[in-house]
């Protein structure tokens, strides 16, 4: 059993909510430092070009977006793309006309960024290094929020810890009636898993229907649209559950 897997055994066997952050706070620890490792692989498997749930996904945004959010001209929609990664999700942001910003909390994500943008394929300005639970950002800078993935390594302990403060702070961020964008794992508990990848064994905290709404409405949130998705990887499916709500 390596450190990551005996954190998660005494995660789960604590009762106390101090307790769980303070070893949430390692096991955060240990994910960060995994992608300063892996990230150029990362880069490598991932690409630049949406595959189709990740291309879903973003025509199902847009079309929310249409609906509840009216701003003249399009263009100036302001989005957050937490746990951004390699510059995929910027880049296509750019392409489609929305001024964002994405933030991660790897060095290793946040150099590739940096390569990018000295080859002026991601502006100046489009990406920062950042705790998704503590945003450099003004109240009510965004129209929209991105947590694609992002969660799926957040453990979950209760409301103002892990996760439930991830999504306080995209409430905090959004302007009222902003739309917040979530995507995660579908299933229980916390597990450490090696997805075949080749990126080696990470920790992922999954998630059901009823836990999702729950973090969400706690956190000031009303579900707009939820899913079952199926990613299909060569490594095996996985399982996704989708969501789009707004602030209230």
């Amino acid at each position: 059993m390596n450190e990551a897997e005996e954190l998660i055994v005494r995660f789960n066997e604590s009762s106390s909510y101090d307790k769980k952050n303070e070893i949430a706070e390692k096991m955060l620890k240990i994910t960060q430092r995994t992608y300063d490792n892996i990230s150029e692989k990362y880069h490598e498997v991932r690409g630049i070009e949406l595959n189709e749930i990740d291309q879903f996904s973003w025509d199902n945004l847009e079309s929310y977006i249409h609906t509840y959010i009216h701003h003249d001209p399009y263009n100036s929609i302001r989005m957050l793309d937490v746990a951004t990664g390699t510059g995929r999700d910027i880049m296509y942001a750019n392409a489609i006309g929305f001024k964002v910003i994405g933030v991660d909390n790897s060095d290793g994500v946040i150099s590739i960024l940096e390569k990018l943008k000295d080859e002026r394929k991601i502006p100046t300005g489009s990406f920062a290094k950042c705790d998704m639970r503590d945003l450099p950002f003004d109240d009510g800078s965004f129209d929209v929020v991105r947590h694609n993935s992002s969660l799926l390594h957040m453990p979950i302990i209760a409301e103002g810890y892990g996760a439930d403060r991830a999504i306080s702070e995209a409430n905090r961020v959004l302007v009222r009636g902003g739309l917040l964008q979530v995507a995660v794992k579908k299933g229980d508990g916390l597990e450490y898993v090696d997805t075949g990848e080749g990126l080696g064994g990470r920790i992922f905290q999954f998630y059901n229907h009823k836990m999702m709404n729950e973090i969400l409405t706690r956190n000031g949130f009303t579900i707009v649209y939820t899913s079952d998705l199926v990613d299909k990887r060569p490594s095996g499916d996985i399982e996704f559950i989708s969501v789009i709500a707004q602030k209230d």
